[in-house]
């Protein structure tokens, strides 16, 4: 996970230095040695998408899933944002300033449990069979 500051404007340039170059590169080959075939995840923001991060991807090797315009929100981070965020409101009223909200949402980050990350992956495939069935329409995930 990276904190960035509250008045940083998220742009190509500052996914590739920020993101990419900083955690998710590092991440993506870690990932990559330990089981083999990894692919990158992200939504469809331009800042994702553009040419120069697909220029980019291109020049590592990292090969990013094909993730269509205006999808349905399947990927599994969501999942993992609704936890936090419901464990961080049971502590908002102590919360005082942007700094710690930052150090808090760290914290609970680190406190996910591998399982429950596991098991919110393993429902991708039924996340996609039920996006098709609805036909692209609201699902329960």
């Amino acid at each position: 996970m990276v904190i960035l500051p509250p008045d940083l404007r998220m742009n190509s340039a500052n996914y590739i230095n920020l993101i990419l170059n900083e955690v998710g590169y590092p991440f993506y080959e870690q990932v990559a040695e330990e089981y083999g075939d990894v692919l990158w995840q992200d939504d469809s923001a331009k800042y994702h998408v553009s040419n120069r991060v697909k220029d980019w991807q291109k020049s590592m090797e990292m090969r990013r899933m094909v993730w269509p315009a205006q999808s349905p929100g399947l990927n599994p981070i969501e999942n993992l944002w609704s936890i936090i965020k419901q464990r961080i409101s049971k502590r908002r009223h102590r919360i005082a300033n942007i700094e710690e909200l930052g150090q808090i949402i760290q914290e609970e980050w680190d406190k996910l449990d591998m399982g429950v990350i596991q098991k919110t992956i393993e429902t991708m495939h039924r996340r996609c069979l039920a996006v098709i069935k609805a036909r692209g329409g609201h699902t329960k995930y």
